[in-house]
């Protein structure tokens, strides 16, 4: 449930994880080639990893408006259902959450009612953007603030042209056919 590589893009990431509460490293972090930047979105990246969801089910439930989180205690167990019923990496993680409590319990929960901003740091995927030699550029947990920060020398390319080469352990562009 913690893989090497995200499938959440639309070709695969390498991944690290780190134990260290407190440092802006805990938790799982993707890297990325700077010319990929352009494909990623937070709606996807909330996913996270198999291994962490259930925790982070949880803490969103608890971000839930009292008025609404009355309606899912006890707060763990339903973590577990909505877990069990979610499409990894299928949509936009809140709005799928929502979804399935929305069918469990009736409720009218909307995804806009979580406050992911309460989120412990690792639970919230970490960024580190790379450049063609893989030396860091920049890093944070909000994309679209990365993005914007970068946006002058990323390039929107097409879902084919940078690729995770996980036997080599870097990064290539293949050659288009014209």
């Amino acid at each position: 449930d913690f893989p090497a590589e995200s499938t959440l893009g639309p070709a695969p990431l390498p991944l690290e994880y780190r134990f260290e509460p407190g440092s802006e490293h805990d938790g799982v972090t993707l890297i990325v080639p700077q010319e990929a930047l352009g494909q990623l979105n937070s709606a996807h990246l909330g996913w996270l990893v198999p291994g962490l969801l259930e925790e982070k089910v949880l803490a969103l439930l608890r971000s839930l408006p009292k008025s609404i989180r009355r309606n899912f205690v006890p707060a763990p167990d339903w973590a577990r259902r909505v877990v069990r019923e979610l499409q990894f990496g299928e949509g936009s993680f809140l709005e799928s959450v929502a979804a399935v409590l929305r069918r469990a319990s009736g409720e009218a929960v909307r995804a806009a009612d979580f406050q992911p901003e309460r989120l412990p740091p690792h639970l919230r995927m970490n960024v580190r953007v790379v450049d063609p030699q893989g030396q860091p550029l920049s890093s944070g947990r909000d994309i679209d603030e990365l993005q914007r920060e970068l946006h002058e020398n990323t390039v929107l390319l097409s879902p084919h042209i940078v690729l995770w080469d996980r036997e080599k352990g870097l990064y290539s562009r293949p050659i288009l056919a014209s």
